[in-house]
């Protein structure tokens, strides 16, 4: 019973169970009072949906339940299986092993996860009046609801929701080993138009927005140190509906050689702070431009920081990073959304920028074949159906993701490697599979291959990263964007780390990124006040005053809103302070 019980306390617990094979069942139910019969092998999982109307509880609609067997219901809040395992008729052990009664059914159309843990193959009977129609969205939009419908025989996404896609639309579907995942982009479903039978349950995700014009993204690690450089990529996306003009993009913020080094993308112009470069017209919803530039940590002091800015003559949304001087970077580490302030603070609901950086170090004796990268990413707090590949390079290679695709491969040929002709296949993948013990890690794996053969080069002194003593030939980067799940409340952390193992040498950890999430919005108002005061409310943040808008900025004397007062003859100058 230990076994059944963990199941049942998170999805990183299903490990010992997911040796067991893993099966699909599609059950073909017209709309009409009518039995389905399921035979269901030992000790598999079957995904099923729930087609009766006026069902009242699980032993209701499976009545010949065996003991030990098992039924997870999808939970909105935590997003897992809540799993419950049958003893006895109205006998149960729920997912926090209490003893009760049997669950309440989930309404006609969501779907359920059986688990046939009898160790016999069991017949089961399903009869009822099934239901039928767009299915409704319990976990609301933002969210992954399990859903299905009877009819018609073969359905698309629009019979399940009883509305047409939009971009950013999600429907993921069980295979019997992971899930096919397709996606709504501008250039319509991808991979295929996804087709669900009768009464199989899929996951479906309807996004809350819908992403629209120009938008300029700036990728890049966080932090530089003295005589550091990192690659960086400013990413220009046309998401529709129509064409953007051919624009101007204005790289702003750079402190001055020799605080730092830029070096601009090809055809760019430098300009104070930063560089100019001519952005095409963009035809099509789906349509980019990237351009990748590098900066060198120079001589800008320990404990400074400093913004970029990116942004175009055109109308557009724009992006900004904020740097920080550090007394050392290390070459293979992590950043995120830089946010405000120390804690990285997140408000609203921005798309998180991610960067993992790897560097084959100087002093290395050899180069390097094969390297992965793998980052597990929090489901609880990261929306693993917004995940979008971004930019991926080594040396001077860029390489751009198809958005959507997942998994993806590419493959770089002809790449000169110190002096060696070789190709470098890339590998990335989510696991996206609810049921996967690696559910929400991403992976990138960069491996050398001889052009010749096909195979990995039989000298061992040939590798695609060589030891880095020409920057940038031996260092890389991966990216991507996700967005923070929606009902995040302030205070909520989102962190995440990633690993880099080169060859077989031992796993090296990045650091830790945090962002902390702040719902509430700066509220600071100044009005008369009656015999010649000004009274200033604020709320949840901290009131700081200043002499001038240059600062130094500290914490007002008085911290209780509403605050009533003469005005000082000297000039005061008030702001809010993240809490």
């Amino acid at each position: 019973m230990n076994s059944l019980k963990s199941i049942t306390r998170s999805k990183s617990a299903l490990r010992p169970a997911l040796a067991l094979a893993l099966l699909l069942l599609a059950l073909l139910a017209p709309a009409v009072c009518r039995g389905v019969a399921l035979t269901l092998p030992p000790s598999t999982y079957h995904l099923i949906a729930n087609p009766f109307v006026g069902a009242t509880d699980i032993e209701s609609i499976l009545p010949c339940l065996q003991t030990g067997d098992m039924v997870g219901l999808w939970n909105c809040s935590t997003r897992k299986f809540d799993f419950f395992t049958y003893i006895d008729p109205a006998t149960w052990i729920d997912y926090n092993g209490n003893i009760g009664g049997s669950p309440a059914c989930p309404p006609p159309g969501e779907g359920f996860v059986y688990y046939n843990g009898s160790g016999m193959t069991e017949s089961l009977t399903l009869t009822g009046t099934a239901g039928s129609g767009a299915a409704s969205l319990a976990c609301g939009c933002g969210n992954f609801n399990l859903v299905s419908r009877t009819s018609p025989a073969v359905a698309t996404y629009d019979d399940i929701v009883g509305a047409p896609p939009v971009i950013g639309s999600q429907l993921e579907q069980w295979t019997g080993s992971g899930f096919n995942i397709y996606t709504y982009t501008c250039s319509g479903w991808t991979p295929s138009v996804p087709s669900v039978l009768a009464a199989e349950a899929v996951f479906i995700k309807v996004p809350c927005s819908v992403q629209s014009g120009v938008v300029v993204s700036l990728v890049g690690p966080a932090v530089s140190a003295p005589g550091f450089g990192s690659g960086y990529f400013v990413m220009v996306n046309n998401f529709g509906p129509g064409n953007s003009a051919a624009a101007t993009l204005t790289l702003s913020g750079v402190p001055g050689s020799p605080l730092m080094t830029l070096s601009g993308p090809a055809g760019s112009t430098p300009v104070p702070g930063g560089f100019q470069v001519s952005v095409p017209a963009l035809i099509g919803c789906g349509s980019s431009a990237t351009f990748f530039f590098g900066l060198g940590g120079g001589t800008q002091p320990v404990g400074s920081s400093f913004t970029l800015t990116a942004s175009l003559d055109i109308p557009s949304t724009p992006d900004s990073l904020t740097l920080v001087m550090v007394a050392s970077a290390d070459p293979n580490d992590k950043s995120g959304p830089t946010g405000v302030g120390p804690h990285h603070y997140l408000m609203g609901i921005p798309v998180l920028p991610y960067a993992v950086s790897f560097e084959n170090l100087p002093s290395a004796s050899a180069p390097a074949r094969r390297v992965v990268i793998t980052d597990p990413l929090d489901p609880v707090t990261m929306d693993l159906g917004s995940f979008v590949f971004g930019p991926i390079t080594f040396g001077g290679e860029v390489v751009i993701p198809d958005p959507g695709v997942n998994p993806y491969t590419h493959t770089v040929t002809s790449y000169n490697a110190g002096g060696h002709v070789v190709n470098v296949r890339i590998d990335a993948a989510l696991d996206a599979s609810f049921l996967s013990p690696t559910y929400g890690q991403a992976t990138w794996t960069f491996q050398t291959l001889d052009p010749a053969t096909g195979l990995p080069p039989a000298n061992p002194l040939i590798g695609f990263l060589p030891a880095n003593t020409s920057p940038p030939a031996g260092q890389g980067m991966v990216t991507y964007t996700v967005n923070p799940v929606p009902g995040l409340v302030t205070g909520d952390l989102i962190t995440n780390s990633a690993s880099i193992v080169f060859d077989a040498n031992s796993a090296i950890a990045t650091g830790i990124w945090t962002n902390t999430v702040i719902k509430t919005t700066p509220d600071l108002s100044v009005a008369r006040a009656p015999a010649g005061q000004v009274k200033v409310t604020w709320a949840d943040w901290s009131l700081q005053e200043a002499g001038s808008l240059a600062g130094p900025w500290t914490n007002a004397a008085v911290q209780v809103s509403p605050w009533t007062f003469a005005p000082p003859v000297s000039p005061k100058f008030y702001r809010l302070a993240a809490p």
